[in-house]
């Protein structure tokens, strides 16, 4: 690096053709820009917990950004996009997110991920949604499945989402009421073929599904896992510091104190190639 010194704070990273980065371990320095001209690796070996808070990641035609960390020793990858102020130029100083940008990016461009060249990025195998075997009542604490520990790469300490079965309507706002309940998983067992999974609070809800009118079985309801090793995540979507982002909203709706909170988070775009795999992210 420049000077012999790891960039910090507010730096404008660039990284040449014909250079490449490995980057692995946690930084909370939060840096302007990072440039991708040559290669830019993010590991996270043997549990490694790495993490880049970054304003803007902008990579060329020629250029790779990896992220590997699909092996069951890897740790975890975030890259989380907040916004910041490059160190010397004080006009880039946050603002409203990219709203307050226009003098220096009218195209709105930065804040996030912009990639054309090619992106390879592979977290730990995990299904992202299970069916249930039989609808949990109100109080449950456990969950069953008809699939295996192994196949489904469920794992104690993750975050799933238990789908709710009732139409509930919408709030006098107009917001849609959901029996939705996030819990976390405090056990995995395999018990006669089926995978049990233990909440770390009971159920508030009934989440039984109907009866199919032809067979009279209980259509179940499904279970989303929210976890992977590999994030890609804003810092404005934590408004209240409780570590989970806050319900989104559109732009154009009255927000109040919030009124600049959708252009306060990151993005990510693909672009000019079609040489770009995602996988477990």
């Amino acid at each position: 690096w420049e000077d012999g010194e790891v960039p910090g704070e507010g730096a404008v990273v660039h990284i040449p053709a014909g250079v490449s980065v490995a980057y692995e371990g946690s930084s909370d320095a939060n840096l302007f820009l990072v440039r991708v001209d040559g290669v830019l690796n993010m590991y996270a070996e043997n549990g490694t917990a790495t993490k880049m808070v970054v304003d803007t990641i902008v990579t060329s035609d020629s250029s790779q950004f990896n992220v590997k960390a699909r092996d069951a020793s890897d740790g975890t990858v975030d890259v989380v996009f907040s916004e910041g102020a490059a160190a010397g130029f004080p006009d880039s100083a946050p603002g409203n997110g990219v709203t307050g940008r226009w003098t220096w990016d009218p195209e709105q461009l930065s804040l996030g991920l912009g990639a054309s060249g090619r992106v390879d990025i592979k977290g730990q195998d995990v299904d992202a949604g299970l069916q249930l075997a039989e609808g949990p009542a109100a109080g449950a604490t456990e969950l069953v499945f008809n699939t295996s520990i192994s196949d489904s790469g469920w794992a104690v300490g993750q975050q799933i989402v238990v789908g709710g079965t009732s139409y509930m309507g919408r709030d006098a706002n107009g917001e849609l009421i959901t029996q939705d309940e996030v819990r976390t998983i405090t056990a995995v067992q395999e018990v006669n073929g089926q995978m049990v999974v233990t909440l770390d609070a009971p159920l508030e809800y009934d989440h039984s599904g109907p009866a199919d009118p032809e067979t009279g079985l209980e259509l179940t309801g499904h279970v989303g896992n929210l976890t992977r090793n590999v994030t890609f995540s804003s810092a404005a979507a934590d408004r209240d510091g409780d570590g989970e982002a806050n319900h989104g909203v559109s732009l154009g709706d009255p927000l109040g104190a919030n009124e600049h909170y959708v252009t306060e988070r990151g993005h990510i775009m693909f672009m000019h190639t079609l040489d770009v795999d995602v996988n477990y992210a």
